[in-house]
């Protein structure tokens, strides 16, 4: 999750410069998948799984921020 939330960083300073960024987008999230050895639409079950579980999405979140932060650095 947490190279979605930087992929998704990403796209939005292409947008922020006026750039399209949709073909470009496709392309980053196909390699991220391809990176991670899994496909979108197994991503999306394993989050819908996740966000139906409150204390798990929460503390998984909370992880993603964390990493984040620590890469910030």
């Amino acid at each position: 999750m947490v190279d979605i939330h930087l992929t998704e960083a990403r796209l939005m300073q292409i947008r922020a410069r006026g750039d399209n960024a949709d073909t470009f987008a496709e392309r980053l999230y196909d390699s991220l998948f391809e990176y991670h050895n899994c496909t979108r639409s197994s991503y999306e079950l394993k989050l819908k799984a996740l966000t139906a579980n409150p204390e798990e999405y929460i503390q998984t979140y909370d992880s993603v921020i964390a990493r984040i932060e620590q890469l910030k650095k």
